[in-house]
């Protein structure tokens, strides 16, 4: 094989000039500093706030409880707190996408609720049309001897499956695999499919979820 054919041939007539990371899909994790105090609170808040809608709603839930969308006009202590650091995650990972988006200055519309996995219960695959980001914030997430129990898993958004090179690695996977612990901030790209794995243990999975949505941008707000 000649040196044009061959990769890692000569480059000295060879000049990169840019390397692009074509349709990147990021998902970013953020760690809450004092989650364990916050996390015991919101347990208490989820429990009164199941009582007030025991049957809760059914979107991909199976088994589970899923609360109504109101996480962010909720007023207790706990959860303003929770989403003071849900809002200040999202408006770091958007940076990725807007450079210029300043939480103060553009507007935009959360929404949030609250999952309640028991024995059993999972979430199917879905993504979260109509928003811009979405995430999880996980409360109680149950040690198990079985590693997918209530793990998080998106789907490669290319539909490619596994490319594996002569080297035995990968150069694609078709899936990315998450047990977040509690305390974890999970935000991702809201096109980006992903299903929770069923819980196996009796303590219950608990996670709050949300999207963020970009509004149009006022006219006075970028100067034009």
């Amino acid at each position: 094989m000649d040196q044009a054919k061959r990769p890692g041939g000569s480059t000295a007539d060879l000049r990169q000039v840019h390397s692009i990371a074509a349709f990147a899909t990021y998902v970013d994790e953020y760690a809450v500093a004092d989650h364990v105090a916050l996390n015991a609170e919101l347990l208490g808040v989820i429990d009164a706030w199941r009582s007030e809608a025991e049957e809760g709603v059914s979107f991909t839930n199976h088994l589970g409880w899923h609360s109504t969308r109101t996480f962010f006009d909720r007023k207790e202590p706990a959860i303003v707190k929770l989403a003071r650091h849900i809002r200040a995650g999202l408006a770091h990972s958007v940076k990725r996408y807007w450079a210029e988006f300043d939480p103060t200055r553009h507007p935009v519309v959360c929404e949030g609720w609250a999952n309640v996995n028991e024995k059993g219960a999972f979430n199917a695959p879905h993504d979260h049309q109509g928003a811009h980001l979405s995430g999880s914030y996980y409360i109680s997430m149950p040690d198990s001897d079985d590693k997918s129990s209530g793990g998080l898993e998106f789907l490669n958004p290319s539909g490619v499956g596994w490319v594996r090179l002569p080297s035995g690695g990968q150069m694609t996977h078709p899936t990315l695999f998450m047990r977040p612990k509690p305390g974890s901030i999970i935000i991702f790209p809201s096109y980006l499919r992903h299903w929770v794995y069923p819980n196996q243990e009796e303590a219950a999975r608990i996670s709050i979820a949300f999207n963020l949505r970009l509004l149009d941008v006022p006219k006075d707000a970028t100067g034009a």
